[in-house]
């Protein structure tokens, strides 16, 4: 059983793993630079990681199918990844000759999206209404299979896109929900 200081030490270690460690890792990529202003760029996303566990923890959940706000561990990997990656394609033949002004905005750009994110009221898919109780049929693991065979073969460049979608699925749902009840507003009108 889960008791009230477990829930808390585990938010806990959960703004040390997803809020503060990737804020440090932007930071000394390329944001330390940048001075007081990458400082600032960190503190709002360590800050917007405190929150989105704190709102997290309060908040009773109604439907367990979706979570409000990116996740923190979602939030984590896309700034691991996109590090890992800007590392990575150098080593593949890949040119990525930025100038610092550009590694600076990208930096920054992703990690002030991605904690501003995690406190929106963007919905995100939370994956707990996978059953893996039932049967599982062939074509399932073979493409789970096909899937653990492409990240090990690129790992960064998967990952991050697998996130960065991810990322972007909650405002893009937000816009075809708002979409959806506009077009079911004007047929309710014009009857």
């Amino acid at each position: 059983t889960q008791s009230a200081f477990g829930g808390e030490y585990d938010s806990m270690a959960d703004l040390i793993s997803f809020g503060v460690a990737p804020a440090i890792l932007v930071y000394q990529w390329t944001l330390h630079s940048m001075g007081k202003i990458g400082w600032m760029v960190v503190f709002v996303y360590i800050t917007c990681a405190a929150l989105r566990l704190a709102r997290f923890n309060i908040q009773i959940i109604t439907d367990k199918g979706y979570f409000q706000g990116l996740p923190s561990p979602a939030s984590a990997a896309i700034l691991a990844c996109m590090i890992g990656l800007y590392e990575w394609l150098p080593e593949q033949g890949y040119g990525l000759d930025f100038s610092l002004v550009i590694e600076n905005g990208i930096g920054l750009a992703f990690t002030l999206v991605c904690g501003i994110l995690m406190v929106s009221n963007f919905r995100y898919n939370s994956f707990k209404d996978s059953s893996f109780k039932d049967r599982t049929s062939f074509n399932i693991i073979l493409l789970t299979t096909l899937i653990i065979i492409v990240i090990v073969y690129k790992p960064f460049l998967v990952l991050f896109i697998f996130f960065f979608v991810y990322m972007l699925s909650g405002p893009i749902l937000a816009i075809y929900r708002l979409q959806k009840k506009s077009r079911n507003k004007k047929q309710n009108e014009s009857i």
